[in-house]
C-alpha cells in the first residue's frame, strides 16, 4: 500500500519542482507537476507576477502538500519566487520597467507593501500625491486616512532600491508620473510657438502651462524674467496675474520641464 501511495504521491513537503500551467482564474492556478500530477496553488500562494501566467508557461512550484483529499498536489508560487525575486528586481532597476505591488499596510511616513513575497515600502515622499499629502499640523489626520485608504489596493511603481543584503526594497510611484511629463515634454520641439496659462508669478518668471497638442495633456514650462522681454523687467506681479494667456517659445525641454 504504501509503495502505490508512494507512486500518486510521488513528491515530499518542502520539493520545489517545475511545473506548466493549465490555466488561471481569479482564486486558483492549474498546474501540470513534472507531467506526475496535477497541481493547485490557492489565491494565497499566488506570486507576484501571476497576472502574467498563460497556459504552457513553465513556473517554479514549491510543494506545500504532496496531495490533498482531491488528489491535488498543492503548491506555492510564492515561496518557489522569494529566491529569484530579489534578480528580478535588479533587473527592473536595470530597466526601468514598472512593476505592481499590493499595499499590505500603512503608517504616517510611508506604505507598506509586498512583493513576490518579499516586504518592501513606498515613502511618502515617492507618491503621485506627495505634495498635497503634507499636513498642516499634528492634528491632521487626513494624510494617514488617505495612506489608510489605499490599503488592499495594488500599485503601480519603479524599484528604487532593491539590497537583498539589508533586505531594503523601495518603491516610487511619483517616478511613473516624471516619466510621463519627460515624455510629454520631449515632445514638443524646442522653437515650436506655444500658448500657454500662467498658473504661478515669482520674481525669476512665469510659470506656465503648455498643452502638447496631440495628447491634449498639459506640461509646466517657465519663462524666465530674462526671456520675457527684450527691456528691463521688474515686478513682474505687477504685469502678468496666474490665468492670463501668453504665446512663447520653447528654448529646452529637458527633464519633464520646458523653457
Amino acid at each position: 500500500a504504501k509503495e502505490s501511495h508512494d507512486k500518486l504521491a510521488p513528491f515530499t513537503s518542502g520539493d520545489v519542482i517545475e511545473c506548466t500551467v493549465i490555466s488561471t482564474s481569479k482564486n486558483k492556478v492549474l498546474l501540470d507537476v513534472a507531467g506526475l500530477s496535477l497541481g493547485m496553488v490557492p489565491e494565497k500562494e499566488f506570486s507576484y507576477d501571476v497576472d502574467d501566467l498563460q497556459p504552457n508557461d513553465k513556473v517554479l512550484g514549491y510543494v506545500i502538500m504532496p496531495e490533498n483529499q482531491d488528489g491535488y498536489v498543492i503548491l506555492s508560487l510564492k515561496r518557489a519566487d522569494k529566491e529569484r525575486v530579489w534578480t528580478t528586481l535588479a533587473e527592473k532597476i536595470k530597466s526601468g520597467e514598472h512593476t505592481k505591488v499590493k499595499i499590505a499596510s500603512a503608517n504616517r511616513g510611508c506604505l507598506v507593501v509586498e512583493f513576490g513575497g518579499v516586504e518592501g515600502f513606498i515613502p511618502v515622499s515617492q507618491l503621485a500625491e506627495h505634495q498635497s499629502l503634507k499636513s498642516s499640523g499634528q492634528d491632521d489626520n487626513k494624510p494617514l486616512n488617505f495612506l489608510r485608504s489605499k490599503i488592499g489596493t495594488q500599485m503601480n511603481v519603479k524599484v528604487l532600491t532593491a539590497d537583498k543584503n539589508t533586505n531594503k526594497l523601495i518603491f516610487s510611484e511619483k517616478s511613473i508620473g516624471n516619466e510621463r511629463l519627460n515624455d510629454l515634454a520631449n515632445k514638443i520641439d524646442v522653437g515650436t510657438k506655444v500658448e500657454g496659462r500662467i498658473t504661478g508669478v515669482v520674481d525669476y518668471g512665469l510659470f506656465v502651462l503648455v498643452k502638447e497638442q496631440i495628447s491634449k495633456e498639459e506640461v509646466e514650462g517657465l519663462v524666465h524674467i530674462s526671456e520675457i522681454s527684450w527691456d528691463r523687467v521688474d515686478k513682474l506681479v505687477d504685469r502678468f496675474k496666474p490665468g492670463e494667456e501668453i504665446k512663447a517659445v520653447v528654448l529646452s525641454n529637458q527633464d519633464g520641464r520646458l523653457s
